[in-house]
């Protein structure tokens, strides 16, 4: 249901009814479905016009019973009647009591399924294939490593959907609080289009010009902004912390019970979400270059889980950002694809569709070059922690472009980090 890029190529769920034009089809619809009603409504007034062309407008019918997703008795009768009618089958189309064969009655192969029986392909298998092929081409790529790099920043942001950031975003002050050491200040951003960015901002009292830190998390700002939170202790470090929602967290966080609705929209029309939220980050870091207590060449940005692809691609399009942190990242979208099994949400705010047709999270890593980049406790596609063989396999190509490089100490991997290693940490990594 979910057309790659289809809206943005005038494919729409009419134009699939249309092509059916004039046999018998019947939609079936509930009224508060998290499929929109009146997106079925206005198919259905579109279609209808195909089917009045071929003068058979009796042949083309909707049923929307008042439920929310599920499949209802007037429903069921209706496409029991619907079928009656269009194959001229006898009977009624009322519903019945009937004995439901048991499990072992219904199977018909000795495994229960077709599929493990005779061995067949699935999406997975078709996935990893063509993956395959893909990796063999970046892989190729990655030997003229300064080509190869160049392409990947292009092709990142055309894949991720990322629009660059023009003209004077509005900045809206919307008030502030005092705490013991610092200041909360509240603020709006315009964001891309009709939205705004709801940030917060924690500055260390005293004056003067300080490191900034743009925190981004997946439950959004308030979910370290608390007294003895994590964003405190930075701020009492002597940094400036900017924590914004961006598009699809916190504040901006879609309502619909269905997790995967904004990143599949933003995919038919040819976009992704994690492109937009890299928008929005720019955005953040612009409104801090123009602070004039902020030190300009002091600006980093940490992301935890399953926002650092959107972090990670921020970095590589903005170079105001000198050091990244990603914290509990994925380790490759190759990793992902090559598991039938993974835990990364449906709200895909961590992918990128048609991504691996030309780079993978380590190309995007090693793009940042020679900027400062560190990983903490990179994640497998269970979100374990990655094994040192995965950690090698994956994050070799980035290592050996910082390797090559002037500044090869600005790439660290790290894992099992306690409390005691936090001062290094903070210390190497803003410093």
């Amino acid at each position: 249901q979910v057309f790659y890029h289809g809206i943005a190529n005038g494919i729409d769920h009419a134009d699939l009814i249309e092509v059916f034009a004039p046999k018998p089809y019947l939609m079936v619809t509930t009224t508060r479905d998290f499929f929109s009603i009146q997106g079925a409504r206005e198919t259905f007034a579109e279609v209808n016009k195909a089917y009045k062309a071929f003068g058979q407008e009796e042949n083309f019918t909707m049923v929307e019973d008042d439920y929310t997703h599920g499949y209802t008795k007037i429903n069921r009768e209706a496409v029991y009647a619907f079928f009656q009618e269009s194959l001229d089958m006898p009977g009624s189309p009322n519903e019945e009591k009937v004995d439901i064969l048991d499990m072992e009655e219904l199977n018909i192969t000795p495994t229960g399924q077709i599929l493990s029986y005779l061995q067949g392909e699935t999406i997975s298998s078709i996935n990893k294939k063509e993956t395959q092929k893909n990796i063999e081409k970046i892989k190729e790529s990655r030997k003229n490593v300064a080509g190869h790099l160049e392409r990947v920043k292009q092709n990142a942001k055309q894949l991720s959907g990322y629009a660059e950031p023009y003209g004077e975003e509005k900045v809206i002050f919307r008030g502030r609080y005092q705490r013991n050491g610092y200041n909360v200040e509240m603020y709006a951003i315009q964001g891309e289009d009709d939205y705004v960015i709801p940030l917060l901002l924690m500055i260390p009292n005293g004056g003067g010009e300080f490191p900034a830190i743009i925190y981004i998390h997946p439950e959004g700002k308030a979910a370290d902004e608390a007294v003895g939170g994590r964003i405190e202790e930075l701020v009492k470090r002597g940094c400036i912390v900017a924590a914004p929602d961006v598009i699809g967290i916190g504040e901006t966080r879609d309502p619909s019970t269905y997790p995967g609705r904004p990143s599949y929209g933003a995919v038919i029309v040819g976009r992704n979400i994690v492109g937009i939220q890299a928008g929005d980050i720019v955005r953040v870091v612009n409104m801090l270059k123009k602070r004039p207590d902020v030190k300009q060449d002091k600006i980093s940005a940490v992301a935890f889980d399953e926002l650092c692809p959107a972090l990670l691609h921020a970095a590589v399009f903005e170079p105001s950002i000198k050091a990244t942190a990603l914290i509990n990242s994925p380790v490759s979208y190759m990793e992902i694809v090559n598991n039938k099994v993974y835990n990364y949400s449906m709200s895909f705010i961590w992918g990128v569709a048609g991504a691996l047709n030309e780079y993978d999270l380590p190309d995007l890593a090693a793009c940042i070059a020679p900027r400062k980049l560190l990983m903490i406790d990179v994640k497998d596609a269970m979100k374990h922690p990655a094994s040192n063989q995965l950690v090698k396999d994956e994050l070799e190509f980035p290592l050996s472009v910082y390797r090559s490089g002037e500044k090869p100490e600005n790439f660290r991997i790290e894992s099992n980090i306690g409390d005691g290693d936090i001062d290094s940490f903070f210390d190497w990594w803003v410093n």
